[in-house]
């Protein structure tokens, strides 16, 4: 686009453009100038003839009918604008649309940098060196804050009445809390829909494990509308068993076999650690229940004298580890290991890390929620392998567990 530069000089030379305020009111009159000629190109597009052409209404059955006035946010402060209007009232503009006050693209810009774990400065930067004006701390808060309504509403959202599998895992976090970093926990809960995609169903903060805690948590699952699910793996949380025979009693329970197995290593001398390793994957990548039963007896018999604490906890905890048998292999390779909720939070830890001490628990809600959506966008792409063949064996296990299939209709 070309500058009529001898009509820059003439403003100067009125003193009309003297200071980059000024030169500010001048781009933004050139900005709304720019967008005004393309609502009229787009108008004469959609009518079908140019502005003033005599008899143009005949042929095509539509004019023009005068202008609106409307004032957007923009990268230059407000703007006016002047979309035209039709008889027909058909006329939908597309360089600002309908019902659109805010063509600066900014809010979005933010909280896309704040959901990557970005510093306010670190932001503020990117946006002076983006749309050439910097943001206050203050500024940025009040737009990072209109996430907590979003986040809270994410957060009680009505859910699917059935996840066929389901996990849960927690990860630690730093909060500023009444004038102290504290340690927190930060559960998360992902599934499986029964399509076959991920979906994260919620995230509970300062959480407490014991059996009252969970119960709460099941609950609102339930309230929110999730009547079913076939499997449940988790890494062995405190009370959260009984709170499922509560509330979901017919539900299988998983314990993560790859979480045992590194408990079970941890006081292994290096020595002993693969040949301990060996024994164990002989456990859990047995056929059958009965073969893994066989496995573990013979690992007692070997190791027992020297370990005698991993035999006893396996035994302790069979019922749960052992669960997996009963599914088929695409099936046992999804639950049998928490991996992919893990993965779940390796991601959003990566960005918590960043931020070091968050300022208060509002503050992780925002910005859990922020890197959630982020996650979930990439699983809307990415469904399970075999889905096909797991789908058919879910209905067979729901049959069975609550006798009817109403989830699959």
């Amino acid at each position: 686009m070309l500058v009529d530069k001898e009509k820059i000089k003439q403003l100067y030379q009125e003193g009309k453009v003297r200071k980059t305020e000024d030169l500010q009111d001048l781009l933004k009159e050139m900005a709304g100038g720019i967008l005004d000629a393309i609502y009229e190109a787009e108008a004469d597009e959609h009518i079908g003839y140019p502005k003033n052409m005599p008899g143009g209404s005949i042929n095509t059955g539509n004019s023009r009918n005068g202008k609106g006035s409307k004032t957007v946010k923009s990268k230059f402060g407000p703007m006016t604008v002047h979309p035209p209007r039709d008889r027909n009232g058909s006329f939908t503009p597309e360089i600002i649309k309908k019902r659109q006050t805010d063509i600066t693209g900014l809010e979005d810009k933010v909280l896309n940098l704040y959901s990557k774990g970005l510093s306010y400065q670190s932001i503020s930067e990117h946006i002076e060196d983006i749309y050439g004006y910097s943001l206050s701390k203050e500024s940025l808060s009040n737009i990072t804050d209109k996430v907590f309504e979003l986040a809270r509403a994410w957060q009680n959202r009505p859910l699917d009445e059935y996840y066929p599998i389901v996990f849960l895992d927690g990860m630690v976090i730093k909060v500023k809390k009444d004038g102290h970093i504290q340690k927190q926990t930060v559960y998360y809960i992902i599934a499986y829909t029964i399509d076959g995609y991920k979906e994260c169903l919620g995230m509970y903060q300062n959480a407490t494990e014991s059996a009252s805690y969970w119960l709460n948590v099941l609950n609102e699952l339930k309230n929110r509308g999730l009547e079913h699910i076939n499997i449940i793996s988790t890494d062995g949380l405190t009370g959260l068993e009984q709170a499922m025979e509560a509330v979901y009693p017919k539900t299988d329970t998983q314990l993560c076999v790859v979480h045992h197995v590194r408990n079970s290593l941890k006081h292994v001398p290096y020595k002993d650690m693969k040949a301990v390793a060996r024994d164990l994957k002989m456990i859990y990548t047995s056929s059958t229940k009965d073969e893994g039963e066989h496995m573990l007896d013979c690992f007692c018999e070997i190791w027992d004298k020297k370990y005698p604490y991993i035999g006893k906890s396996w035994k302790k905890n069979w019922d749960r580890l052992s669960t997996f048998y009963k599914y088929s292999e695409p099936l046992r390779k999804i639950i049998y290991t928490t991996n992919p909720i893990e993965s779940f939070n390796r991601q959003v830890r990566a960005v918590f890390k960043t931020k070091g001490a968050l300022p208060s628990e509002e503050a992780a809600l925002k910005l859990g929620y922020l890197v959630i959506q982020n996650i979930q966008k990439k699983w809307g792409t990415m469904k399970i392998a075999n889905w096909g063949e797991i789908y058919a064996q879910l209905m067979i296990f729901t049959q069975e567990q609550v006798g009817n299939l109403n989830y699959f209709e």
